[in-house]
């Protein structure tokens, strides 16, 4: 029963992986002949300061999207489980990104932010802003897609932690009401703890996620990123393809993957600590 998703997977996950891995021992234009470089690609890697700007800004982007996507989530979810003939309306208002494919939101906020929208627009009429300003500056890129993919994400999140609080049984919320205890603390000292282990797994997924970025940045900045807006993913697609590197390319991947992977291991092993101290 197992055999056919194993072979899948051994196919096109374990396959392409160790290809990659073999690659990036060489050095190839992807037409060429290849060849063998040992250990060259890694140690070029270390002392490149393009993709040292790449996974800071790939740490910025996790960082924000923590923010606009889990815990931006998590308080939707607060407010959607307190809302009761409302409640079918606002889950389904909120989850609409989610039925938006990510390309498509990133050419209509790509619309929305440029220059000369109606956004600035708006924010000059109101006073907020002095002038129209170039959202998609690469300044400002990192921030600015974040915040696009935490409007794109908070509705996953926000089904994610609803479901987790329709879970809590009502007799505890009861029982604390009894004693006198506000929202606030309803939210705080009863709910919040037993959303421990669904916590983290939105950790790890934000995580992982936040390490594989590419749709938005490529689509909202074009193929034509500035270095001090790129991100590792947008790095291995440029370096493979406009620059023929496809060596240099797979050794960037094959160091990204081995993080994720590390940083997936240890938050999942902090998913089970977590269900441990939750029963």
């Amino acid at each position: 029963m197992i055999l056919p998703a194993l072979a899948m997977f051994v196919l096109f996950i374990i396959v392409p992986f160790l290809t990659t891995v073999w690659l990036s021992f060489h050095r190839w234009d992807g037409f060429l002949e290849k060849t063998w470089v040992g250990l060259a690609n890694f140690r070029r890697l270390a002392h490149d300061p393009t993709f040292r700007r790449a996974l800071s800004n790939n740490c910025i982007y996790w960082w924000i999207t923590l923010v606009s996507e889990i815990t931006v989530g998590l308080m939707l979810a607060a407010f959607v489980v307190r809302c009761r003939r409302s409640k079918p309306f606002f889950r389904l208002a909120l989850s609409v990104p989610l039925m938006i494919a990510l390309v498509a939101s990133a050419v209509l906020w790509r619309q929305l932010l440029a220059r000369n929208s109606i956004i600035n627009h708006l924010l000059v009429r109101l006073g907020v802003l002095g002038e129209p300003v170039t959202w998609l500056d690469p300044a400002l890129l990192v921030v600015t897609v974040s915040l696009v993919s935490g409007w794109a994400y908070c509705g996953f999140y926000m089904l994610l932690f609803s479901a987790a609080l329709e879970r809590i049984p009502n007799e505890l919320r009861e029982a604390a009401r009894v004693d006198g205890a506000s929202d606030w603390q309803l939210f705080w000292r009863i709910e919040l703890p037993l959303l421990r282990s669904i916590g983290a797994v939105a950790f790890l997924l934000c995580t992982t996620g936040a390490f594989r970025a590419f749709d938005l940045f490529w689509v909202m900045a074009g193929p034509m990123l500035e270095p001090q807006s790129e991100v590792a993913a947008t790095y291995v697609v440029k370096e493979a393809v406009t620059r023929l590197e496809r060596g240099y390319s797979a050794a960037v991947a094959v160091v990204v993957v081995a993080l994720v992977v590390t940083m997936g291991y240890l938050l999942s092993r902090l998913t089970s600590r977590a269900k441990e101290l939750e029963y």
